[in-house]
C-alpha cells in the first residue's frame, strides 16, 4: 500500500520492517485508530466485518494496546486466534509493553497468557521502569506457580477455538 504519505496517514512503525503508512479511511487504517482510542466494539466489529488481520504487522495492535493500557482492546485481540498464535514470537510482547508503561490491569489479564521466563523479563522491564507495584504483581503470579500450568490450559484453549475459527 504504497501511497504519498499526507498529514492524517496513521504511521506504524516495526522494527523490522521501518516505518509503513496506512490510509486513515482504509479498514486498517479504521482498525488502528480504534485500537488506540480503546474502542473496543469497533475493533471487534472490524475483525469480523472487513478483512483486517489483527495479527498483521507482527502483532502492532496488540502490542500498541497493551502499551496504552487499553484493556478492553487487548481482551478482544486475544479472542482471535491469529493474534493468539503469533503472540510469542518475538521478544517485544503484549506483556512486556504494558509491563513497561505500568498499566497493572492490562498485565493481570495478559500474565495467563505468557510463561515464567516471559514473566521474569516482564517484571525486569517494569521494575527499570519505575513501576514497582507492577513488577511485585508480576513476582507474586510466579511465585504462585500459575505460569506453566496457566500457559498449558491457555494453549489448549486456544486450540480448540483455532479449529472452530479454521472450520468457519
Amino acid at each position: 500500500m504504497d501511497h504519498k504519505i499526507e498529514e492524517n496517514d496513521i504511521l506504524l512503525f516495526d522494527e523490522i520492517d521501518g516505518a509503513t503508512t496506512i490510509d486513515p479511511d482504509s479498514s486498517l487504517g479504521q482498525f488502528h485508530q480504534a485500537v488506540s482510542e480503546n474502542d473496543f466494539l469497533k475493533v471487534s466489529k472490524l475483525m469480523r466485518d472487513s478483512d483486517v488481520d489483527p495479527s498483521d504487522s507482527y502483532n502492532d495492535a496488540i502490542e500498541w494496546a497493551s502499551y496504552l493500557g487499553n484493556t478492553e482492546t487487548v481482551l478482544v485481540l486475544l479472542e482471535d486466534p491469529r493474534v493468539y498464535e503469533n503472540m510469542f514470537h518475538r521478544d517485544h510482547n503484549p506483556l512486556r509493553c504494558a509491563s513497561e508503561q505500568g498499566h497493572t490491569e492490562t498485565v493481570k489479564l495478559l500474565l495467563t497468557y505468557f510463561c515464567k521466563r516471559d514473566c521474569w523479563n516482564a517484571s525486569l522491564i517494569a521494575s527499570l521502569n519505575g513501576h514497582i507495584e507492577t513488577a511485585n504483581l508480576i513476582k507474586e503470579y510466579i511465585k504462585s506457580g500459575n505460569c506453566i500450568q496457566k500457559k498449558i490450559t491457555n494453549m489448549l484453549r486456544r486450540s480448540v477455538k483455532m479449529q472452530k475459527y479454521e472450520n468457519k
